[in-house]
């Protein structure tokens, strides 16, 4: 028979038979874990990793940051210190390599950023001008003197290449980068005796406009000075009326006979588009003096029947000016009508008090339709049209106006159907009827309909108006730069 003893002593040997076996286990998995889990360090430059900067151009580092990583757990929230290296010589043309180290559990590890120093900048070449004259019959073209600089080779005045050709001097220079630039000077010769160039020449054909900007002049004396301030310009131009035109120009130096040179203007119109009239019976609907405060009911009504209209617009409703992009984005024409619309008072204010005051009126409008629109319009219609008579403060300012504006490429446009919403409060009905009646008396096929967008009364008729010219077989359109024009007859 055993011992009893023997028993506890077997078993306690068991048990740690059991642990032992269990922690070695557990040591294997654990070592076969971190060998599967590849822990290591990853390198990730901040920002692009590849950078290109213009010679001059300072590099500033944006760093690096490592992390801890692997297959089975991932990142860790590890700090890793990372370490950069610049090559000193980073600012110099060239591809460079900024490198970024770091170590982690034993290992070292390694990334870069490549920086490429480029030089696309031209040199700066500068010529010496010595007065205005640098050469003479005699003794020929001396050069005055030239500088050359590049931001990375420095003074390049020694490689500058100059050739001579005619009165033309050529200056060309290359930097080691490949970089060229050009420059050049006319040799000038002094003349003889004093003397009157006119830029352009003797005859040029300007078109008309609000103003004429002469070409200039040059004048010498028997040295070859300049003497422009010695020059006296006589003779009228009217920039806005076609013709021809003489100026005289005048050198008097106190020194012999003075040096006379004239110069032939010949002003023509800008091209306009002709008139066209419509195969078809067409309405055109237009409309003065907005936009106002029924012009978005105004044109509700027209884009319900998808009908165009044109809009001569004024400035004198600044709230509303935000519905001139409405109606051009809806396909209607927009157009002058006036700035102002001053046509009462009887000063400078007036739009009709001088031609420069209308056209700067004028002006003024055209720039906030193009504000509101990106479009400048060439169409118009005179405050009142041309037939007005409250211009006749200022006789024959209308018979002017009426020749200038196309000259310089505006069309205007009148009506030959009025609605009578200017004359005092009406009702819409009357409104109606005075358009149909005058849409019926026109026999050649258009109607020119003049309305107000600021009468309210006006603006309630315009459905009315439409549903009849559709019933009647009418097309309704907006003006534009080949539709017929329905002048009136001028009387100032």
């Amino acid at each position: 028979m055993a011992d009893a003893s023997v028993r506890p002593v077997k078993k306690k040997r068991t048990v740690l038979i059991v642990i032992l076996t269990v922690l070695a286990l557990l040591a294997a998995l654990a070592a076969a874990a971190v060998l599967y889990d590849g822990r290591h360090a990853e390198i990730t430059v901040i920002g692009p990793g590849d950078i290109t900067l213009e010679y001059g151009e300072s590099y500033a580092d944006a760093g690096a940051k490592a992390t801890s990583a692997g297959r089975l757990f991932g990142e860790l929230d590890t700090r890793i210190d990372v370490y950069a290296y610049l090559p000193k010589d980073i600012s110099e043309l060239g591809e460079h390599e900024v490198k970024y180290f770091c170590s982690y559990l034993g290992r070292s590890y390694e990334a870069g950023r490549k920086v490429t120093v480029i030089d696309t900048v031209k040199p700066v070449l500068e010529l010496e001008y010595s007065g205005d004259f640098n050469a003479t019959v005699d003794k020929g073209f001396i050069e005055p003197g030239y500088s050359a600089y590049d931001a990375h080779d420095g003074d390049l005045t020694s490689r500058v290449i100059v050739n001579i050709s005619g009165d033309m001097v050529y200056y060309s220079v290359s930097d080691s980068s490949g970089n060229n630039v050009f420059a050049q000077r006319e040799i000038l010769y002094a003349p003889t005796e004093p003397m009157i160039e006119l830029i352009e020449g003797p005859e040029i054909t300007v078109t008309a406009a609000i103003s004429y900007e002469d070409p200039g002049f040059k004048a010498y004396d028997a040295k070859g000075n300049r003497v422009n301030e010695l020059v006296t310009v006589e003779g009228e131009i009217t920039p806005y009326l076609t013709g021809d035109y003489e100026l005289t120009y005048t050198l008097d130096t106190g020194f012999g006979p003075p040096v006379v040179a004239t110069r032939k203007v010949t002003v023509v119109a800008k091209d306009v588009p002709p008139s066209v009239a419509p195969a078809e019976k067409t309405i055109y609907l237009t409309f003065d003096d907005g936009p106002g405060p029924y012009t978005e009911q105004l044109l509700d009504i027209l884009k319900k029947y998808n009908v165009k209209a044109t809009f001569f617009v004024t400035a004198q409703n600044p709230d509303y000016l935000y519905l001139i992009t409405r109606e051009y984005n809806e396909g209607h024409g927009v157009a002058v009508h006036t700035y102002s619309h001053d046509i009462y008072s009887k000063d400078e204010n007036n739009v009709y008090s001088s031609v420069e005051a209308y056209y700067s009126d004028f002006m003024r409008m055209r720039d906030i339709i193009y504000d509101k629109t990106g479009y400048y319009t060439d169409m118009f219609r005179f405050p009142g049209g041309s037939s007005n008579t409250l211009s006749r403060f200022n006789p024959g300012i209308m018979t002017t106006l009426t020749q200038a504006m196309p000259n310089m490429g505006f069309k205007a446009f009148d009506w030959n159907v009025s609605s009578g919403d200017a004359e005092g409060r009406r009702k819409p009905e009357q409104i109606r009827q005075n358009v149909i009646d005058g849409v019926q008396s026109v026999s050649y096929g258009y109607a020119v309909v003049l309305q107000h967008d600021i009468q309210d009364f006006s603006v309630e008729a315009v459905e009315d108006i439409i549903k009849w010219g559709l019933s009647n077989g009418y097309k309704f359109a907006a003006l534009d730069m080949t539709a017929p024009r329905t002048p009136h007859a001028v009387f100032n």
